[in-house]
């Protein structure tokens, strides 16, 4: 069985960035690698937990 790690990402988009926008760089980032994307949270989650 191969060996997989999840990793936690965090990205800070402009305000006029959609997410279809973003959906796309997303895409085309990791195309070229074996990343599968297994969820994607919308917010200020660093904001609210005290972070940046």
């Amino acid at each position: 069985m191969p060996r997989c790690m999840e990793y936690t990402v965090v990205f800070r988009m402009e305000g006029d960035c959609s997410r279809r926008s973003f959906m796309e760089k997303l895409t085309e980032t990791f195309a070229d690698h074996e990343v599968e994307i297994l969820e994607i949270q919308a917010g200020n989650k660093l904001v609210e937990s005290g972070g940046l």
